[in-house]
């Protein structure tokens, strides 16, 4: 459809051209870059020794169950044997959880929830500084809506999981953005909770 688009002269089209091939050779770059720190991040995770059933909140604390990274994660996570305690706000969906069912649709998840919940493997929990005070390790997996107006990643909720965190964080602690974020984010979020 050219409804919009002005015609190019010729030189100006084929820069338009390799601006494009650039482009897609960056986003393949960033996507390859982001998929090896993912794959590193997970074997660091599955390094983890899986820890006894006497502690049911020692582990990894999973921030916000309720969207898709966050369910999916502490399922996966409980799932290779180690101990997940899941926030969130919710009380309906907290319960919801805890019965062993999943608040969204993935193959197989409503399964690997109910199997986990009822192993022991897997707790849900509204209780924040419970979920936080022993974790070994907490996955930051909380929802990064585009903003009104401008479109960018609304941070708002990473940031305030990052504040609660520092809030009830006993001793060393690995802490995981695993909500999509821009570049830098990390950043912030160390500085809010080293505050």
């Amino acid at each position: 459809m050219s409804i919009g688009i002005r015609c190019l002269a010729g030189d100006e089209e084929a820069e338009v051209r390799a601006l494009a091939v650039q482009l897609d050779q960056l986003n393949r770059q960033r996507r390859e870059i982001e998929g090896q720190m993912q794959e590193q991040a997970m074997a660091a995770i599955r390094g983890l020794p899986p820890l006894s059933a006497s502690s049911r909140h020692a582990g990894l604390c999973l921030f916000d169950a309720g969207w898709h990274q966050g369910v999916v994660g502490a399922a996966c996570l409980a799932d290779w044997g180690h101990q997940v305690t899941a926030y969130d706000t919710d009380a309906a969906r907290v319960a919801k959880l805890m019965g062993g069912q999943a608040p969204i649709f993935e193959p197989g998840l409503a399964e690997l929830v109910e199997n986990n919940v009822n192993e022991g493997r897997l707790f849900f929990t509204l209780d924040a500084a419970d979920a936080i005070k022993n974790a070994d390790a907490i996955f930051i997996a909380v929802g990064t809506p585009s903003r009104r107006g401008d479109g960018h990643a609304d941070l708002s909720y990473v940031y305030a999981a990052a504040k609660e965190i520092a809030e009830h964080m006993e001793g060393f602690t690995v802490v995981v953005t695993k909500s999509t974020v821009p570049v830098g984010t990390g950043d912030e979020v160390e500085e809010i909770i080293r505050k």
